[in-house]
């Protein structure tokens, strides 16, 4: 950080990096290493499989986090593709902001 302060990283998943693996520091307790099966989703390519959102499994990083979606501020975001959100511990990734709703397109029809 620009303060001179050692950044501190919790609660990441340091799956497959090829590049560096820890290098300098040492893996917290909050850390996991695991394959976060994420998928395509409407927004991006960063969304975790989720069995209740339609998938065959769900990823390791759904609840991962030690504190509550609300307590994190993530309860409002998703990381499912059916745009449902964050609940009960947080989930470990990228959340995305939730669909405002269906888009209804109606044909405007003029009389005479």
């Amino acid at each position: 950080s620009g303060s001179g302060q050692p950044a501190e990283m919790m609660r990441n998943n340091v799956w497959g990096n090829r590049v560096a693996n820890y290098t300098g520091v040492q893996r917290g307790s909050t850390d996991i290493n695991v394959d976060p099966r994420w998928i395509n989703g409407p927004q991006g390519k960063y969304y975790l499989s989720h069995s209740a959102a339609g998938q065959q499994t769900t990823s390791p990083l759904v609840d991962a986090c030690f504190d509550s979606s609300a307590t994190m501020g993530v309860d409002h975001l998703t990381t499912r593709t059916d745009g449902q959100p964050d609940r009960n511990n947080a989930d470990m990734g990228y959340h995305y902001p939730r669909p405002l709703g269906r888009t209804v397109f109606m044909p405007a029809i003029r009389a005479g």
